[in-house]
């Protein structure tokens, strides 16, 4: 009897253990949750990507951060460039290329 009063007290234990742990993570994703999305709503392109179906908040916010400014990505020794096809001068598709010019 008094092993199983002791399991009993040590299965209880485990249990509020791992229920405060999981009320730690809990307030922790919560605050996560506020900080992306202060980012989201002080971000245009964030908000813009959101708009797209099944992108949301968190997705959005990652690829406009990961990104940033697609503008400063050409500008950084990429450039864009039309490729002559051959056929009465008229050009093909766009390639992205690194370099000046």
């Amino acid at each position: 009897m008094r092993h199983l009063k002791r399991h009993l007290r040590e299965g209880l234990d485990s249990f509020t253990q791992l229920q405060e742990e999981l009320r730690d993570l809990d307030r922790r994703i919560q605050e996560i949750d506020q900080k992306i999305s202060l980012i989201h709503e002080e971000s245009e392109a964030s908000q813009r990507l959101a708009e797209i179906p099944g992108v949301g908040k968190i997705i959005s916010t990652a690829i406009s951060s990961a990104v940033g400014d697609p503008k400063t990505f050409l500008s950084g020794g990429l450039r864009e460039e039309k490729s002559d096809d051959g056929t009465s001068g008229r050009t093909g598709t766009s390639k992205i290329r690194k370099g000046s010019g």
